[in-house]
Order: C-alpha cells, then structure tokens, then sequence
C-alpha cells in the first residue's frame, strides 16, 4: 500500500481544525462555568442563588450535537443531487439503535461532568477531563492488549 501523500493545504487544514478544537473546547468550559457563576433571584425577591443546573447545561450541548446531524444529513443530500458521492459521509445501513449505548454512556458522562464543573475550578476540570485520553491508553493496553506507538505517548 502506497504511503498517503499530505499536502501542505491539507496539513494546514488539519492544524487549523486542532487549532479551533482545542480553542472551543476551552471556551465551552469556560462558558460553562461561568453560567455556573451566574446570581439570579427566584420566586423569593430576597433570595440570589446561583444558576446551577448541570442537567440543563447537559441537554443545551446535546441539542447543540444534535445540529451537527443536520449539517450532516444536508451534506449528504447535496453530494447525492450532485452526484459526487462520498462513501466516507454516506449513512449505510446502520441502524440507529446501535448508538443507544453509547449515546447512553456520554449522556451520563457529560452530566457528572457538568455536576464536577459546578464543584471545582475551570483549570482542575479541564486537566480532569484531559486525562481520560491516558486512561484510555492504560486500559486498551491492560485490558486489549494493544500496543502504543510512539506517536500515542507523543499525544
């Protein structure tokens, strides 16, 4: 197998695209935060209290994922009026009850992150939050037997 030619326009791309992920990363849990942060008062005109509603804060990111399946299914509607198929964007024949479980388990995770954020700072949360991808990396190395290459420690 040929080894895949990178371009210059397509490396700046990538770079460009783990530029602005980690940039809205950081302003999600910034934001997220400061909502947190946020005094209101309630039915009580004397009493302030903070807006501290993870669960709401969860069902705004996944309504906000959610118009990401819109752009993906208007993507896939033009590349089939154009003709220009791309098999890497088509749906196949997947059916969507596949992702119950995972959608399930990042319902779940996303909320006891929301519960964290309201109880720490922004700093120890994003440094929380980063190292999942070392536990994920000690797991699949215990528990799959995989072997990591440099470029994964590098990561």
């Amino acid at each position: 197998m040929p080894p895949v030619q990178i371009t210059l326009r397509r490396k700046a791309v990538y770079i460009l695209t783990v530029i602005l992920m980690i940039c809205t990363g950081t302003l999600n849990t910034l934001s997220a935060k400061y909502t947190n942060l946020l005094k209101a008062k309630g039915t009580n005109p004397k009493d302030e209290h903070y807006f501290n509603h993870p669960f709401f804060q969860t069902g705004l990111m996944f309504f906000g994922e959610m118009l990401c399946l819109f752009a993906f299914q208007s993507l896939n509607t033009i590349q089939k009026l154009t003709g220009r198929r791309n098999e890497a964007f088509s749906a196949g024949t997947i059916t969507p009850l596949v992702w119950i479980i995972p959608a399930s388990c990042d319902l779940v995770s996303t909320t006891l992150m929301f519960i964290g954020l309201s109880w720490t700072y922004a700093s120890s949360f994003q440094m929380l939050r980063g190292s999942v991808i070392i536990f994920t990396g000690v797991f699949s190395v215990i528990f799959l037997k995989a072997k990591l290459h440099l470029h994964h420690y590098l990561g």
